[in-house]
Protein backbone atom coordinates (compact mmCIF):
# COMPACT_ATOMS: atom_id res chain seq x y z
CA UNK A 1 0.00 0.00 0.00
CA UNK A 2 2.75 2.41 1.11
CA UNK A 3 4.63 1.30 -2.68
CA UNK A 4 1.08 2.49 -4.51
CA UNK A 5 0.99 5.72 -2.57
CA UNK A 6 4.83 6.57 -3.29
CA UNK A 7 4.11 5.58 -7.36
CA UNK A 8 1.09 7.46 -7.21
CA UNK A 9 3.32 10.58 -5.98
CA UNK A 10 5.81 10.08 -8.16
CA UNK A 11 3.81 10.30 -11.47
CA UNK A 12 2.06 13.03 -10.27
CA UNK A 13 5.20 15.07 -10.11
CA UNK A 14 7.72 13.42 -12.32
CA UNK A 15 6.45 15.24 -15.30
CA UNK A 16 7.00 18.46 -13.68
CA UNK A 17 10.66 17.62 -12.90
CA UNK A 18 11.46 15.95 -16.04
CA UNK A 19 9.53 18.29 -18.44
CA UNK A 20 10.37 18.00 -22.20
CA UNK A 21 13.56 19.05 -24.04
CA UNK A 22 12.29 22.41 -25.24
CA UNK A 23 13.05 23.80 -22.02
CA UNK A 24 16.27 22.98 -21.86
CA UNK A 25 17.96 26.32 -23.55
CA UNK A 26 15.55 28.26 -21.31
CA UNK A 27 18.18 27.60 -18.37
CA UNK A 28 21.17 29.03 -17.00
CA UNK A 29 24.34 26.87 -16.18
CA UNK A 30 24.46 25.98 -12.37
CA UNK A 31 28.06 26.75 -11.93
CA UNK A 32 27.41 30.57 -13.86
CA UNK A 33 24.86 31.34 -11.12
CA UNK A 34 26.49 33.83 -8.00
CA UNK A 35 26.30 32.70 -4.54
CA UNK A 36 23.46 34.07 -3.67
CA UNK A 37 21.24 33.32 -6.38
CA UNK A 38 22.57 29.63 -6.36
CA UNK A 39 21.89 29.47 -2.33
CA UNK A 40 18.35 30.47 -3.16
CA UNK A 41 17.35 27.77 -5.99
CA UNK A 42 19.32 25.33 -3.92
CA UNK A 43 17.14 25.52 -0.66
CA UNK A 44 13.87 26.56 -2.79
CA UNK A 45 14.14 23.99 -5.24
CA UNK A 46 17.45 21.79 -5.91
CA UNK A 47 17.66 19.91 -3.21
CA UNK A 48 14.23 19.20 -2.54
CA UNK A 49 13.32 17.83 -6.63
CA UNK A 50 16.87 16.23 -6.63
CA UNK A 51 15.99 14.42 -3.68
CA UNK A 52 12.81 12.97 -5.46
CA UNK A 53 14.40 12.06 -8.20
CA UNK A 54 16.74 10.14 -6.33
CA UNK A 55 14.23 8.22 -4.26
CA UNK A 56 11.92 7.32 -7.12
CA UNK A 57 14.56 6.98 -9.90
CA UNK A 58 17.26 5.34 -8.34
CA UNK A 59 16.34 4.47 -4.67
CA UNK A 60 19.77 1.97 -3.94
CA UNK A 61 18.59 2.08 -0.02
CA UNK A 62 14.81 1.12 -0.88
CA UNK A 63 13.85 4.11 0.56
CA UNK A 64 10.96 4.30 -1.34
CA UNK A 65 8.41 1.74 0.35
CA UNK A 66 8.70 3.95 3.66
CA UNK A 67 7.58 7.06 1.40
CA UNK A 68 6.29 9.90 2.44
CA UNK A 69 8.62 9.37 6.08
CA UNK A 70 11.37 8.58 3.99
CA UNK A 71 11.57 11.96 1.72
CA UNK A 72 14.29 13.45 3.28
CA UNK A 73 16.69 9.71 2.65
CA UNK A 74 18.37 11.55 0.22
CA UNK A 75 19.16 14.88 1.31
CA UNK A 76 22.83 14.39 1.92
CA UNK A 77 23.39 12.81 -1.24
CA UNK A 78 21.44 15.22 -3.09
CA UNK A 79 23.18 18.42 -1.23
CA UNK A 80 26.63 17.02 -2.14
CA UNK A 81 25.82 16.39 -5.96
CA UNK A 82 24.50 19.85 -6.15
CA UNK A 83 27.27 21.19 -4.60
CA UNK A 84 29.69 19.91 -6.72
CA UNK A 85 27.98 20.72 -9.71
CA UNK A 86 27.96 24.17 -8.60
CA UNK A 87 31.41 23.87 -8.00
CA UNK A 88 32.48 22.63 -11.26
CA UNK A 89 32.36 18.88 -10.46
CA UNK A 90 32.48 16.84 -13.94
CA UNK A 91 30.68 13.77 -14.98
CA UNK A 92 32.76 11.97 -13.46
CA UNK A 93 33.17 13.60 -10.22
CA UNK A 94 29.15 13.16 -10.19
CA UNK A 95 29.36 9.87 -10.44
CA UNK A 96 31.85 9.58 -7.60
CA UNK A 97 29.75 11.33 -5.14
CA UNK A 98 26.69 9.51 -5.96
CA UNK A 99 28.79 6.00 -6.09
CA UNK A 100 30.21 6.74 -2.13
CA UNK A 101 26.78 6.61 -0.87
CA UNK A 102 26.42 3.02 -2.25
CA UNK A 103 29.15 2.02 -0.42
CA UNK A 104 28.73 4.22 3.39
CA UNK A 105 27.07 2.01 5.67
CA UNK A 106 25.22 -0.98 4.13
CA UNK A 107 25.23 -3.36 1.40
CA UNK A 108 23.32 -2.03 -1.94
CA UNK A 109 22.52 -4.06 -4.92
CA UNK A 110 25.04 -3.59 -7.14
CA UNK A 111 22.81 -3.42 -10.09
CA UNK A 112 21.70 0.13 -8.46
CA UNK A 113 25.46 1.02 -7.60
CA UNK A 114 27.22 -0.06 -10.75
CA UNK A 115 28.44 1.90 -13.78
CA UNK A 116 25.41 1.26 -15.94
CA UNK A 117 22.87 2.51 -13.07
CA UNK A 118 24.63 5.18 -12.44
CA UNK A 119 25.27 6.40 -15.81
CA UNK A 120 21.40 5.98 -16.61
CA UNK A 121 20.94 8.53 -13.13
CA UNK A 122 23.70 10.67 -14.21
CA UNK A 123 21.46 11.41 -17.55
CA UNK A 124 18.45 11.81 -15.75
CA UNK A 125 19.98 14.34 -13.00
CA UNK A 126 21.82 16.46 -16.27
CA UNK A 127 18.07 16.63 -17.76
CA UNK A 128 16.84 17.80 -14.64
CA UNK A 129 19.34 20.53 -13.71
CA UNK A 130 18.76 23.13 -16.47
CA UNK A 131 14.94 22.31 -16.23
CA UNK A 132 15.12 23.02 -12.52
CA UNK A 133 16.77 26.38 -13.11
CA UNK A 134 14.26 27.50 -15.97
CA UNK A 135 11.67 26.68 -13.30
CA UNK A 136 12.82 28.33 -10.75
CA UNK A 137 13.79 31.57 -12.54
CA UNK A 138 10.25 31.69 -13.87
CA UNK A 139 8.71 31.45 -10.65
CA UNK A 140 11.67 34.02 -9.54
CA UNK A 141 10.47 36.82 -12.14
CA UNK A 142 6.77 35.58 -11.52
CA UNK A 143 7.27 37.20 -7.93
CA UNK A 144 9.02 40.35 -9.10
CA UNK A 145 6.35 41.21 -12.12
CA UNK A 146 3.25 40.69 -9.53
CA UNK A 147 4.95 43.13 -7.16
CA UNK A 148 5.14 46.08 -9.22
CA UNK A 149 3.50 48.98 -8.17
CA UNK A 150 1.10 49.91 -11.53
CA UNK A 151 -1.25 46.71 -12.80
CA UNK A 152 -3.85 47.48 -15.88
CA UNK A 153 -6.40 44.80 -17.42
CA UNK A 154 -6.40 46.29 -20.79
CA UNK A 155 -10.00 45.35 -22.62
CA UNK A 156 -12.39 46.43 -24.93
CA UNK A 157 -14.94 45.38 -23.25
CA UNK A 158 -17.51 47.59 -20.97
CA UNK A 159 -18.63 46.90 -17.65
CA UNK A 160 -21.51 48.65 -17.91
CA UNK A 161 -22.58 45.57 -20.43
CA UNK A 162 -21.41 43.03 -19.29
CA UNK A 163 -23.47 39.99 -18.24
CA UNK A 164 -23.91 38.80 -14.14
CA UNK A 165 -20.70 40.94 -13.57
CA UNK A 166 -18.06 39.12 -15.86
CA UNK A 167 -16.33 40.35 -18.99
CA UNK A 168 -18.25 39.14 -21.81
CA UNK A 169 -20.47 42.16 -23.08
CA UNK A 170 -21.47 40.29 -26.16
CA UNK A 171 -19.47 41.82 -28.68
CA UNK A 172 -16.38 40.17 -30.82
CA UNK A 173 -13.22 38.59 -28.79
CA UNK A 174 -10.65 36.92 -31.65
CA UNK A 175 -9.42 37.79 -35.12
CA UNK A 176 -10.87 34.72 -36.54
CA UNK A 177 -14.78 36.29 -35.41
CA UNK A 178 -13.91 39.36 -38.45
CA UNK A 179 -17.29 38.43 -41.10
CA UNK A 180 -19.40 37.58 -37.89
CA UNK A 181 -22.00 39.44 -37.28
CA UNK A 182 -22.54 40.72 -33.13
CA UNK A 183 -25.59 42.66 -31.92
CA UNK A 184 -26.75 42.78 -35.76
CA UNK A 185 -23.61 44.50 -37.29
CA UNK A 186 -20.73 42.97 -39.28
CA UNK A 187 -17.24 42.57 -37.74
CA UNK A 188 -15.60 43.87 -40.47
CA UNK A 189 -11.43 44.27 -40.57
CA UNK A 190 -11.46 47.71 -40.02
CA UNK A 191 -13.18 47.83 -37.04
CA UNK A 192 -10.63 44.66 -36.01
CA UNK A 193 -7.70 46.19 -36.50
CA UNK A 194 -8.73 50.00 -35.13
CA UNK A 195 -9.73 48.45 -31.47
CA UNK A 196 -6.59 46.65 -31.88
CA UNK A 197 -4.18 49.38 -33.05
CA UNK A 198 -6.18 50.80 -29.63
CA UNK A 199 -4.40 48.28 -27.58
CA UNK A 200 -0.94 48.38 -28.89
CA UNK A 201 -1.24 52.22 -28.87
CA UNK A 202 -1.85 52.03 -25.20
CA UNK A 203 1.01 49.66 -24.37
CA UNK A 204 3.18 51.80 -26.42
CA UNK A 205 2.53 54.69 -24.13
CA UNK A 206 2.96 52.67 -21.27
CA UNK A 207 5.97 51.42 -22.29
CA UNK A 208 7.25 55.01 -22.72
CA UNK A 209 5.95 55.95 -19.53
CA UNK A 210 8.08 52.85 -17.99
CA UNK A 211 11.20 54.00 -19.70
CA UNK A 212 11.29 50.20 -21.30
CA UNK A 213 12.85 49.96 -24.43
CA UNK A 214 13.71 46.67 -24.80
CA UNK A 215 11.69 43.64 -23.68
CA UNK A 216 12.61 39.42 -23.61
CA UNK A 217 9.77 37.14 -24.21
CA UNK A 218 7.99 34.31 -22.00
CA UNK A 219 10.34 35.73 -18.92
CA UNK A 220 13.28 34.33 -21.07
CA UNK A 221 16.66 35.62 -19.43
CA UNK A 222 19.15 34.95 -22.47
CA UNK A 223 19.78 38.36 -23.46
CA UNK A 224 20.65 37.06 -27.06
CA UNK A 225 16.60 37.11 -27.54
CA UNK A 226 16.23 40.69 -26.36
CA UNK A 227 13.67 42.65 -28.90
CA UNK A 228 13.03 46.47 -29.43
CA UNK A 229 9.45 48.08 -28.72
CA UNK A 230 8.62 47.66 -32.26
CA UNK A 231 9.22 44.27 -32.72
CA UNK A 232 7.52 43.68 -29.17
CA UNK A 233 4.45 45.32 -30.42
CA UNK A 234 4.25 43.59 -33.40
CA UNK A 235 4.83 40.30 -31.73
CA UNK A 236 1.99 41.32 -29.10
CA UNK A 237 -0.45 42.09 -32.08
CA UNK A 238 0.25 38.40 -33.53
CA UNK A 239 -0.47 36.70 -30.29
CA UNK A 240 -3.74 39.15 -30.29
CA UNK A 241 -4.24 37.17 -34.40
CA UNK A 242 -3.05 33.80 -32.81
CA UNK A 243 -0.23 33.89 -35.23
CA UNK A 244 2.41 32.90 -32.52
CA UNK A 245 2.33 30.99 -29.28
CA UNK A 246 3.96 34.49 -27.38
CA UNK A 247 2.11 35.38 -23.94
CA UNK A 248 3.97 36.87 -21.98
CA UNK A 249 6.58 40.04 -22.46
CA UNK A 250 8.87 41.70 -19.91
CA UNK A 251 11.70 43.99 -19.63
CA UNK A 252 15.19 42.30 -19.19
CA UNK A 253 15.21 43.68 -15.29
CA UNK A 254 11.39 43.12 -14.83
CA UNK A 255 10.03 46.65 -14.35
CA UNK A 256 7.26 45.99 -16.59
CA UNK A 257 5.23 43.58 -18.54
CA UNK A 258 2.78 42.58 -21.04
CA UNK A 259 0.60 39.25 -20.91
CA UNK A 260 -2.07 38.13 -23.61
CA UNK A 261 -4.60 36.20 -22.65
CA UNK A 262 -7.83 34.41 -23.60
CA UNK A 263 -10.64 36.58 -25.46
CA UNK A 264 -8.53 39.75 -25.87
CA UNK A 265 -7.70 40.22 -22.31
CA UNK A 266 -4.14 42.15 -22.28
CA UNK A 267 -2.79 43.20 -18.98
CA UNK A 268 0.51 45.21 -18.17
CA UNK A 269 2.35 45.56 -14.94
CA UNK A 270 4.97 48.46 -14.27
CA UNK A 271 7.10 49.86 -11.65
CA UNK A 272 5.05 53.40 -12.56
CA UNK A 273 2.19 54.78 -13.21
CA UNK A 274 1.16 54.77 -16.29
CA UNK A 275 -2.08 57.71 -16.55
CA UNK A 276 -0.91 58.62 -19.89
CA UNK A 277 -1.48 55.36 -21.47
CA UNK A 278 -4.82 54.33 -19.32
CA UNK A 279 -6.30 57.92 -20.89
CA UNK A 280 -4.86 57.49 -23.89
CA UNK A 281 -7.03 53.46 -23.66
CA UNK A 282 -10.24 55.37 -22.56
CA UNK A 283 -10.16 57.89 -25.13
CA UNK A 284 -9.82 55.40 -28.01
CA UNK A 285 -12.46 53.66 -26.56
CA UNK A 286 -11.19 50.81 -24.27
CA UNK A 287 -11.89 49.90 -20.70
CA UNK A 288 -8.75 49.85 -18.86
CA UNK A 289 -9.55 48.56 -15.08
CA UNK A 290 -6.90 49.38 -12.59
CA UNK A 291 -8.68 47.72 -9.45
CA UNK A 292 -7.76 43.81 -10.26
CA UNK A 293 -4.02 43.32 -9.34
CA UNK A 294 -1.59 41.71 -11.04
CA UNK A 295 -1.98 39.70 -14.12
CA UNK A 296 -3.37 36.02 -12.74
CA UNK A 297 -1.12 34.39 -15.07
CA UNK A 298 2.10 35.19 -14.30
CA UNK A 299 4.07 32.28 -13.32
CA UNK A 300 3.08 30.44 -10.41
CA UNK A 301 4.51 26.95 -10.27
Amino acid sequence: MADEVATEHWEAVRDQLLPPQWALAAAEDLSSLPADEFAAWQTEAGIPELQLLLLFEWDPDDERRAFPESIEAYYGTAHSVILGRWMGDSDAATVRRLRSHGIRDRVRPPQLCGDDALTIVLARLKTWLPLSLARWWRRRVGEQLRELSFHCHLIKYDPNRSVAGYYDDGTWSDFGDIGSTFDGVVLTREVYESVEQAHLDAIEVMARESGAQTFVTDCDHDQTRVLDLGTTLERIRGALRGANDDWLWCTPDHSMYIVSGYDYHLYVGSHRTCNDGVDLAVEKGLHPRLDEGPCPNLYIE
